[in-house]
């Protein structure tokens, strides 16, 4: 129920498919305990504990999949490129070792006794060793993983995460490891040595995942889903932005100002904000902390002529003050365009206004519109006559007394 539940809150996700098919890894193998419980014939019984055998070599292999992708640990260290060359070597090593588990001639020794299969001796010890190794050594990697993502993460809520992970695998992990190497060649406890039974314990890394959903919303709600459903009838421009800068929604409204594309098409959210230049380090400061939220001034094509609009970029935090993202909520300054309308002012001279009240000095604009410093002074002189005014100050007081409703700038300096 847990797996079914996690992949419908997000199916396309690769973190919710992985658990879901872990959970049916589990589900199938605690399946085939029951099946050789009740098979009495030896063959068949044999052939089950191969099939579940191979099973937790998969269920291992997947789970170091779920860890690198839950933690995107090797994003965090910058070796990124190594990350395929591990999960290769791993798909080999597993592959192999299913490959002997169906070609070795005699698997496991075992006799039927008081309607349960025990084993009385192993002739081929040198698959279960193997085996056995290969899950010592991915717990070990498991573990080790979930460290590293705990020590690197400046998220609580992922810490907290980490930690729960930790103990719902730890214990049940390594003893169901040490139940099968330590017992099975070490100690040689084969004679008591029940098939199948270890397998179970994986179930309380189960629940440890299930508290983790009920107490920090894991792998169960997410920004994609909630974000989709609040904005989509939203009549103003909305854009939501993850921490990796990346685009995870926007609306109607935003697809039609940008022109029709969708997320996928925005590699960098930088390219869809044509004043970015100029705000680019007001946005840096909202992803590291200090500061929740800024206004500024943004444009885009219109039918006929170029929309204004106010935006107001704001920081997204959980209840642990981490921050999710930079939600982008932006209007169109219908005052902007009656200023244009009243005082006769050009496409040109309206962009530079904008610019000047997104901060940028002369040489600024010169760099942007692509013209030299003195036509910026130029179209300056021609706007402050039109105006009826004499400098970018009083520029700015002009238009918060235009507005009817005061809007905050982000001020570059006056002349």
């Amino acid at each position: 129920m847990i797996g079914l539940y996690i992949l419908n809150s997000n199916p396309k996700n690769k973190i919710n498919t992985l658990f879901f098919i872990i959970t049916i890894c589990l589900v199938a193998n605690n399946i085939l305990i029951i099946l050789i419980y009740q098979e009495a014939d030896k063959t068949a019984a044999e052939m089950i504990n191969r099939i579940g055998t191979s099973l937790l070599i998969i269920i291992f292999t997947l789970l170091i999949f779920l860890s690198v992708y839950i933690s995107n640990i090797f994003s965090l260290y910058n070796i990124r490129r190594l990350q395929n060359i591990f999960f290769g070597l791993l798909l080999l090593l597993q592959t192999y070792l299913i490959y002997r588990n169906f070609t070795i001639p005699v698997f496991m020794n075992m006799i039927r006794y008081n309607d349960k299969w025990k084993v009385i001796n192993i002739p081929d010890q040198s698959q279960v060793l193997l085996v056995g190794c290969y899950w010592f050594i991915l717990s070990f990697f498991y573990v080790l993983i979930i460290v590293l993502w705990k020590i690197k993460s400046k998220s609580r809520r992922e810490k907290k995460q980490a930690s729960i992970l930790l103990v719902s695998f730890f214990l049940p992990g390594f003893f169901l490891v040490s139940y099968f190497v330590f017992f099975f060649n070490f100690f040689k406890f084969t004679k008591d040595a029940v098939t199948g039974e270890g397998t179970l314990i994986f179930f309380i890394w189960i629940l440890g995942i299930g508290y983790c959903i009920l107490k920090y919303r894991f792998l169960s709600i997410t920004p994609e889903y909630i974000s989709g459903e609040l904005i989509s009838n939203i009549d103003e421009l909305v854009i939501l932005i993850t921490p990796d800068r990346k685009v995870i929604t926007m609306n109607e409204r935003a697809k039609e100002l940008i022109g029709d594309k969708t997320v996928s098409d925005i590699t960098d959210f930088s390219k869809i904000i044509p004043e970015y230049e100029s705000i680019g380090h007001k946005v840096n400061k909202l992803f590291e902390g200090r500061e929740n939220s800024f206004n500024c001034r943004i444009s885009y094509p219109g039918n006929n002529q170029k929309m204004y609009m106010n935006a107001r970029f704001s920081a997204v935090k959980d209840r642990f003050n981490d921050i999710l993202g930079i939600l982008i909520i932006a209007k169109e300054n219908k005052e902007l365009k009656h200023l244009k309308i009243s005082y006769n002012l050009t496409e040109r001279q309206m962009d530079i206004i904008t610019m000047v009240l997104s901060g940028l000095s002369n040489k600024e604009l010169a760099g942007k519109l692509l013209i030299s410093e003195r036509t910026v002074e130029n179209h300056l002189v021609n706007i402050y006559n039109k105006l009826g005014i004499n400098n970018k100050i009083e520029l700015y007081n002009m238009l918060q007394e235009y507005e009817n409703e005061k809007f905050t700038y982000y001020r570059g300096s006056a002349p």
